[in-house]
């Protein structure tokens, strides 16, 4: 159920969190780069990785879109 979530704030950025193995997660940009992530706090960190920008889970767009689904 906390991936689920995860999933509908990463979806704004173009990512997606996946299970891998263990307690591992792997982070999934559209353009096909991966990281591997063990909690939260690392999954922050790669997301704005990823995307090149801040990812910020409390963005007023974001908010507004989940508050419409």
């Amino acid at each position: 159920m906390r991936t689920r979530l995860v999933n509908k704030i990463l979806d704004h950025y173009g990512l997606r969190l996946g299970d891998w193995s263990g307690g591992t997660h792997v982070l999934r940009g559209r353009t096909g780069r991966t990281a591997l992530v063990n909690n939260l706090s690392e999954m922050w960190a790669a997301a704005d990785d990823l995307c090149r920008q801040e990812c910020d889970p409390l963005d007023p767009a974001l908010l507004q879109r989940l508050a419409g689904d």
